[in-house]
């Protein structure tokens, strides 16, 4: 008993705050939705409730599958400390994956019962038995000791797609409900099989190593790398070889999911790109890219974010303060500290489109067709993208590719980087809370936006919403130039850091408000030509924007939290 009270404690007990409050908002939606029914409750409240949902389940599944997981580590993330009870090690796995699935079979067959007495015909146990499937499955990933690096988050990214994928394509072909929830336990027990073996192996220390054998023969010395010929290069070393690679790596990762299912592609979607003018004729590209290459470019600015943010881990609980001590002996400064993750995060920017780029050519090869706007013809004479291009090719496209190619980078570069002050904090709340608050303070005003158009309409003059973006720009450059003057007092910056600043900031500020006003020019002639704003106004307003997007004040306050991390200033 005593040893299974570690278990308890490990896994409920020094959780119980957040359990507490997941599972009792879980139990308040659920009576709510089935005493008022769905129909007869708001729509922001539904949003906001789902939403709630989405994120109560994500919180359980991290709790019990232990929120102590690195995702980069190769070996088991099961607790090490356990690894000593006395306990078998099927009691060890089998007792924490069973509560868990419990909780979450018990949690999900409340709310879809909840929701269908509240008059919405829903399953009642397939929804259940496949948040079960997950948690077992991520419980195998991070429990089983793989042996190679970030494999974890690899197999993540791939099997839990998979296991919704395999489910969507189960209730399109009309399979019963018992049948999808029968293979989805079959799953969960073949994940408790597995768990099992692995934990097993981490136990007794029988972690597979890819190391393949090598003839054992005399090898030349290995020519020493020359020393770095400052404590600057030496960091941005480091800091490229900690995190930079990361980017890239999840960019080709990325790239390939992205063109597996390319395969079964057979039908061909006209794209605005004109062959011909005078014929109205247009070239037409495989439908899975004109539809899924914008979800993932999208994708990698959402990674970029994720990995500015240093969101490595899933933990709430450890009190780890996110400062590596490394930093703290260092022979830099805070904003020399500061300046290499940035350069770290403008290379690893530059090689993942490069990447991008590079992979993407294949894209070029993949057949398209030629459509005819005004006879509605379709002409089947087999091309490539690439030959059709050439066609359409004009100086205007060219402009327009290569902004585009510069905005997504810049795009990329900008949620790289405004995550540093987060990770730069002493609380991994600030680290995690950060991003999801900005996703429900966007998911609230899109929300709105849909519920209240008469509202979002009053509020769309263009002459108040410029007053309001320029009060902000206001408002962000007396914060930048306040906590540039405290740095300049405290001795973090120098007169020739914070002039080269301002320099670099004005130019990336001049580029990017030209390539705005490029991409922008349809809708600054529509709302001139609809009488909604002045073209002076359209272009300021589009000026503000720019100026607002561009990160300067959380660069600033990045150097300052890693000061006060550094130094543990109370």
């Amino acid at each position: 008993m005593i040893a299974l009270r570690n278990i308890a404690w490990t896994l409920f007990y020094r959780n119980r705050v957040i359990l507490s409050v997941t599972l009792g908002f879980i139990f308040v939606f659920g009576v709510l939705l089935a005493a008022v029914g769905y129909r007869h409750l708001p729509e922001l409240v539904i949003a906001w409730g789902v939403l709630g949902l989405g994120l109560a389940i994500l919180v359980l599944i991290a709790v019990l599958m232990y929120q102590d997981a690195d995702v980069g580590a190769s070996g088991s993330q099961f607790p090490s400390h356990m690894f000593s009870l006395p306990l078998r090690t099927p009691q060890m796995v089998l007792i924490p994956m069973a509560l868990g699935s419990l909780t979450l079979l018990t949690s999900g067959l409340f709310l879809t019962t909840a929701t269908k007495v509240g008059g919405m015909n829903v399953a009642i146990w397939w929804p259940p038995c496949l948040a079960v499937a997950v948690l077992a499955v991520l419980q195998t990933i991070f429990w089983y000791p793989i042996g190679i690096p970030y494999a974890k988050f690899v197999l993540t990214l791939v099997l839990l797609p998979g296991i919704c994928i395999a489910c969507g394509s189960m209730l399109t072909n009309g399979t019963s409900e018992a049948t999808i929830a029968g293979s989805l336990i079959a799953v969960t027990a073949l994940c408790y099989a597995i768990t099992c073996i692995g934990v097993g192996q981490a136990r007794r220390g029988d972690i597979i190593i890819w190391n393949p054998d090598r003839p054992r023969t005399a090898t030349p010395a290995k020519k020493q790398a020359p020393p770095f010929r400052s404590a600057q290069a030496a960091q941005r070393w480091y800091e490229w070889r900690q995190h930079g690679i990361i980017l890239p790596a999840l960019v080709l990762f990325v790239f390939i999911a992205f063109c597996i299912p390319m395969i079964w592609n057979d039908t061909f979607t006209p794209i605005g790109l004109a062959l011909d003018q005078s014929r109205s004729t247009f070239m037409m590209v495989p439908t899975y890219i004109e539809v899924y290459l914008p979800v993932a470019i999208g994708l990698i600015l959402i990674v970029a974010v994720l990995v500015g943010y240093g969101v490595r881990r899933s933990d709430m609980n450890r009190g780890d303060r996110t400062f590596h001590l490394f930093f703290g002996v260092r022979p830099l400064t805070d904003s020399d500290l500061v300046a290499q993750k940035l350069w770290s995060a403008l290379k690893s920017t530059l090689w993942a489109w490069g990447l991008f780029l590079a992979c993407g050519a294949h894209l070029l090869t993949m057949p398209a067709r030629t459509f005819q706007m005004s006879s509605q013809f379709i002409d089947n004479t087999p091309h490539t993208i690439f030959e059709l291009l050439l066609l359409g090719l004009s100086g205007e496209t060219i402009r327009f590719i290569c902004a585009g190619l510069f905005l997504l980078a810049g795009l990329t570069y900008r949620n790289y980087i405004v995550g540093f002050w987060a990770e730069m904090s002493d609380r991994l709340w600030v680290r995690h809370g950060c991003p999801v608050a900005l996703g429900l303070i966007a998911t609230n005003l899109y929300v709105f936006a849909l519920t209240h158009p008469q509202s979002v309409d009053s509020l769309s003059n263009i002459p108040n919403i410029c007053a309001i973006v320029w009060t902000l720009v206001i408002v962000k450059l007396v914060l930048s130039g306040l906590l540039a003057s405290r740095h300049f007092d405290n001795g973090l910056l120098t007169s020739r850091t914070i002039w080269r600043s301002l320099a670099t900031y004005a130019v990336i500020g001049a580029v990017f408000t030209w390539v705005a006003l490029f991409f922008t020019a349809p809708w600054r002639n529509a709302f001139v030509e609809q009488k909604r704003a002045s073209p002076e106004m359209a272009t300021a307003l589009v000026v503000g924007l720019t100026l607002l997007w561009i990160p300067i004040t959380r660069v600033l306050l990045a150097i300052s939290m890693l000061n006060r991390n550094r130094h543990r200033a109370k």
